[in-house]
């Protein structure tokens, strides 16, 4: 029997174990420190459940974040849209057949909670060995194509999976008048997995720009882990509500290690693609 997973992640707890003692760890909110075990946070219930989306919505993400890509990158991002939504056509074509409404729904439910979160997973689980080598000091696996396309999928997604980027795009969607006919929360569902493709597609094919480096602590100074796991360096340097022209990824993978995706000739000196 297939369980309806309430509580929604977005911040991966296999992720944060390494910041954990005895299964708990530190967190700093509003000021006030408490610990607690990882499952209590970086999560949301019902964060990632589909919503069904019009027309209008589908046009809307069409022309923002479809239609500028070109052949098989282009198909790709058609297929997130038709991937969170043929949910809604299957009901519609078993309505279509005399199946009642009513008795869908409880099925309907099941589908829209899990679909993404069973997604998100599906990505993690994938990628744990990835988390290892880089935990490890590791960047080799960065030089097999397929490792390096997987790999930098995984971190686009991390990136733009979480509440924070969330509430930010909402914010700034919700500010324009055009747009107030869009369901801006439903859209975004599909765009950030067509996004993280958009961004993947360019880190990797941006080999010779994009200087992968290793990042290593000295003395008692600790990385810290937080809701936002990836950091577009660039976006810190915009300032809140200004969208960065560049990117620059920092990810610590440990209190010890983090990783530095860069085009910045000061650092190519400190790190090289293996």
């Amino acid at each position: 029997m297939t369980i309806k997973k309430k509580r929604h992640h977005y911040v991966w707890q296999h992720y944060l174990s390494l910041w954990t003692t005895d299964g708990k760890i530190w967190c700093l909110r509003d000021g006030k420190r408490f610990e607690t075990a990882t499952v209590n946070i970086g999560q949301e219930r019902y964060f990632y459940k589909v919503e069904e989306l019009t027309t209008q919505d589908i046009e809307y993400i069409m022309v923002l974040a479809v239609n500028q890509s070109k052949g098989f990158l282009r198909q790709a991002n058609e297929g997130w849209v038709h991937t969170f939504q043929q949910v809604f056509k299957s009901r519609d074509a078993m309505i279509a057949m005399g199946i009642s409404k009513d008795n869908l729904e409880e099925l309907m439910d099941l589908a829209l909670t899990n679909i993404e979160e069973d997604f998100h997973s599906m990505i993690e689980g994938e990628s744990a060995k990835y988390l290892a080598k880089l935990r490890a000091g590791d960047i080799e696996f960065l030089s097999v194509e397929d490792d390096r396309m997987s790999f930098f999928h995984f971190l686009c997604v991390q990136y733009l999976r979480t509440k924070n980027i969330k509430e930010a795009i909402l914010k700034n969607m919700s500010s324009i008048p055009q747009l107030s006919n869009i369901n801006m929360s439903g859209c975004w569902s599909v765009m950030r997995h067509i996004f993280a493709t958009n961004m993947a597609f360019s880190l990797i094919t941006g080999r010779e720009k994009y200087i992968p480096v290793i990042l290593r602590t000295s003395g008692t100074t600790k990385f810290i882990a937080g809701d936002q796991p990836v950091i577009n360096t660039h976006a810190v340097a915009a300032g809140k509500g200004n969208i960065p022209k560049k990117t620059e990824f920092y990810y610590p993978v440990s209190p010890d290690i983090a990783l530095l995706i860069t085009d910045d000739p000061a650092q190519v000196g400190t790190g090289e693609w293996a």
